[in-house]
This record gives C-alpha cells, structure tokens and sequence, in this order.
C-alpha cells in the first residue's frame, strides 16, 4: 500500500553499482531510473551513507539486494545529511514573511503551507537548476488518490455516508483559500517592493497543489534541525506498515526506526536511519505511519489498508456514528466515535450511544411525573403516613423497586431497540453498496473505488458488531436466548462474534451484575 500509485513497471534485474560512486539503482539499466541513481548519488556526495546492499527500484521501493546476507538489528542503513532534507530553513523569505503575516487568516498547517509553497517552486519545470530530490517525485497524477483532489460528483458517490465527505471538501476549500490569500499578500507586498528579489516566479496552484501533497503524504514530524516538520529523501519512499515488532526477521512490523542527529565536531546534523529487525535478501523495507484509520490514511496518504488491525485485535478505524435525539425544545445531534475491537474499546463508545436513546426516553418520562405531583408530593405522603410506613416500609420498598427495576429494563429495551435501528440505518446510508461496493473491492489496486470501497466496507463491520450487540442484550433482558441463525446472511466472521460477545458480557457483568 504505497504512498503514491505505483507508475513504473517492476524490474526484477538489478545492475552493476554506479561506478562514478558506489551506488545502485534496480532496472535494466541506470538509465531507465535516474531519478535514483541521481539521488543516491546526491546523499552520498552530500556526506551522507547509504549502505552497500540497499537498492532502490522503480517501482520507488527500498530493498536489500536480493542476494545479500541477513543485515543484523541495529545495522546503520542510511545516514541523510540534513542539508538535502527540505525543512523551513529552506524556503524563500518571501514565503516565511508572508505566511507569518497572515498566520490568523490561514486554515492549514503553516508548516506544510510553506514547505508546499517551497517545493512547488524548486519543483517547476521552468527552473533548469531542479535539486535532485524534487527530480525524484513522481509525476502530479500520482497525488489524485487524496480524496479532496476528486471531483465533487466523485466525492459523493464514493464517500457519501462516511465523515470522510465533509473533511475532503473542507480541506480542498480551504487549501485554495489560504493559497489566494498567501499569494494576494505576496502580490501586493511585490508591488510596493517589500518581498525579497529573486529569480522564481510565484507558483501556479496546480503546482502548489501538488507540493502540498507531496508534503502531507511524504513529511516527518519533528526531523527538522528546530523540531519541525521535514522532508527526507529515501526515507520518504519507504510505505506503511503496522504490526507486531518483536524485532525478528519473521516480525510483520515496521523494517526501520530513525532518529535526528545533531551536529558534533565537523559532522554536521544528519537522521540515521537503522534496521530495527534482522533483514533477510530481499527484505522491501517499510515504515510505520502510525495507528491510524483508513479514514486519515486515504486522506493524507491517498491509500487504504485491507486489513487495518493492530496486534490487540482492535481496528484503527473509528466509525463516527452521529445519533439524533428528539428532546422537547428540538432534536439534539450528537456524534459518537465506535471503534471496533475487545471490550476496552467498544464498551465505552456503546454505553455513550446507548445513553443518548435512554436520556431520550427519561426526558420524556421526566415529563410526566412532573404533572403528577413528582418527587415533592411523594415525600409529603410519605411524612403523612410515617407510623404506617415503619411497619410495612421494607415491603412496599421492595415492591417499588420491583415495579422501578421493571420500568427500568423496559426503557432500557426500548432504548436498545432504537440504536439498533439507527445503526442499521447508518449501514445503509453509504452511498457505494451492494454490487458495485463488492466490485470495486475486488478490484486490488490504488483506485479512489477500491480505496473507498475499503474504508466503508470496514466502517460497515463495526455498525454491525454494535447493532449485533444491541440485539443480543435486548434479547437477554427480556429474557430470551441470543438466535445465532440471526446472523445468516450477514458478513460476519469469528473475530466479529467473539468481541461482539465479550462487549454483550461487559455490559451485564456492569450494569446488571451479569445476565
């Protein structure tokens, strides 16, 4: 699951080393990936390291070669000079004045906006002088796979349902807002001579479009010389993986781990990049990106995971399930967050959907007694009557708890019904079902289809382990016993069963000390 769409076919051959200074690029020939072989060649030069068995293909992965021997833990793979990084001290004071002018009146990262606007200029192919690294990116279509660079029509076939629809319209307003803004303020500044003179030429937005992807995909906190964000090269091909890190060779976790170097005697600040398991021939190398849901991986990244689970068996996709509640001086929306996983993750999130429908409930129960008399009235009796409620107290108490616990469990039946609804309803509020959501699944590629149709289909399993849950602890308050043939038909597999099961027992053991 690749950073950027895979553009160049794979080459299974490798060369020679680059004589010219010991590097390698993996194709038929240097010739057909100079991006690679130039940019190796540019971090070595630059005094950094790049360690004899690492070769990058075409295809922009990092690999050790396929004929190498194991390369221990702890082995330095790549020492990046931060010269060749792309961090704010790079960019053009005409960008940092600007931006800093109109910090308040700037909706994205400030950081990331002048990276982009940096990138977008040495990337231009009007500038003959193109640094080696920006020679490395891949062309602009690569980035259409971040939602907000779809079409609205695009948008709303794919996302519609998830909360993924609003964020991607939001960010694509907002990052052509802040882009006029920057670039009127640019404008005005040139035209009373304040901006710095130099030879580029302001970049069109397409181009900073680009940029800003390429920073909101490919940057790494904190790897800047003041902590800020930064590009890296070679670091930034390396794709997304999470996992166990039990650092063995047969770990499916993450290849490298990385750490800021500062500068010591002649050595100037660099990131060290090391081999965090034992890595055999042919190891592609991965990063992790961090325990993130397909909703912010497909936004920021432009990709999806199948399989998007950490080794505890939760999911890092939260389902944002919004729940409308009739109260009596209007409907009150709220949204709950559902994540799927053991008890410690679904337990919280089901109790607080839950309360929205029994609060629903009480407010209108509340409503009643209050006509009656409520609460005052019933302690007035109670002081009339106080010789003859000492000696028949302990049995009316238990007979009024009887009647209490009884309306209690009917509200919380009633209550449990109702969110098993609107998650049902929330199910089939996704635009891509049916056919066309298993077709663009089966697809297997980068697609905004197939990334989309991952992300609901993942959304759509955690609404159904809450409704199944709804229904089961319904059934065992009033009684009945849970139908398992109730889930024929659905896509439910045995991870499903077993934590909805666990959330059921939760829930009795807490508040019903048990069923």
């Amino acid at each position: 699951h690749p950073r950027t769409i895979h553009i160049y076919p794979l080459m299974p051959a490798e060369t020679e080393p680059d004589s010219r200074c010991g590097i390698r690029c993996d194709a038929d020939s240097p010739n057909e990936c100079p991006w690679a072989t130039d940019l190796l060649r540019y971090l070595v030069e630059s005094g950094g390291y790049v360690h004899p068995q690492i070769v990058v293909r075409a295809d922009r992965t990092v690999r050790i070669r396929e004929a190498a021997a194991i390369i221990p833990r702890n082995t330095v793979l790549l020492t990046i000079p931060s010269s060749c990084c792309v961090t704010q001290d790079n960019c053009s004071k005409r960008f940092v004045s600007v931006v800093k002018e109109k910090t308040s009146e700037l909706t994205m990262d400030t950081g990331d906006l002048l990276l982009a606007f940096h990138l977008a200029t040495i990337a231009d192919d009007s500038v003959l002088n193109r640094s080696p690294y920006a020679r490395s990116f891949p062309p602009s279509t690569s980035y259409n796979s971040h939602p907000r660079r779809w079409s609205h029509s695009q948008q709303s076939s794919l996302l519609g349902g998830t909360s993924l629809l609003q964020k991607c319209r939001e960010d694509a307003e907002a990052l052509k807002r802040d882009y006029e803004t920057v670039r009127a303020c640019y404008i005005r500044r040139k035209a009373f001579g304040d901006t710095p003179s130099d030879s580029f030429p302001f970049p069109s937005y397409e181009r900073f479009d680009d940029a800003f992807a390429a920073v909101s995909s490919r940057g790494f906190a904190g790897l800047g010389s003041d902590g800020s964000d930064a590009m890296v090269p070679l670091l930034d091909l390396l794709n997304h993986r999470r996992g166990t890190s039990t650092h063995s060779s047969t770990s499916n976790g993450k290849d490298v781990r990385y750490t800021y170097l500062p500068s010591k005697g002649s050595q100037s600040t660099s990131i060290e990049v090391v081999a965090d398991r034992d890595l055999p021939a042919g190891t592609i190398l991965h990063d992790t990106y961090g325990a993130k849901g397909n909703s912010q991986l497909l936004s920021r990244y432009g990709f999806c995971l199948e399989t998007n689970w950490e080794p505890d068996g939760s999911c890092n996709d939260v389902v944002e399930f919004k729940v409308k509640v009739q109260q009596p001086y209007g409907d009150v929306s709220t949204t709950v967050k559902l994540r799927a996983g053991p008890k410690s993750y679904t337990y919280g999130g089901f109790v607080k959907a839950l309360e929205c429908f029994l609060f629903d409930d009480q407010e209108q129960d509340d409503g009643g007694d209050d006509e009656d008399g409520g609460m005052e009235a019933f302690l007035d009796e109670e002081e009339e009557e106080e010789g003859f409620g000492m000696m028949y107290g302990s049995m009316d108490e238990i007979e009024e708890d009887d009647d209490d616990d009884a309306q209690s469990t009917q509200a919380e039946c009633t209550a449990l019904e109702k969110l098993s609804a609107s998650l049902e309803t929330a199910r089939q509020g996704y635009t891509l079902q049916g056919p066309a959501l298993q077709n663009a699944l089966t697809t297997n590629d980068c697609s905004p289809e197939h990334c989309a149709a991952l992300l609901i289909s993942s959304e759509r399993r955690t609404l159904l382990l809450f409704k199944l849950a709804a229904v089961a602890i319904r059934r065992q308050l009033r009684g009945e016993e849970i139908d398992m043939g109730a889930y024929k038909g659905l896509d439910v597999d045995d991870t499903l069963v077993s934590q909805m099961e666990e959330l059921v027992t939760a829930y009795g053991a807490i508040r019903h000390d048990g069923f």
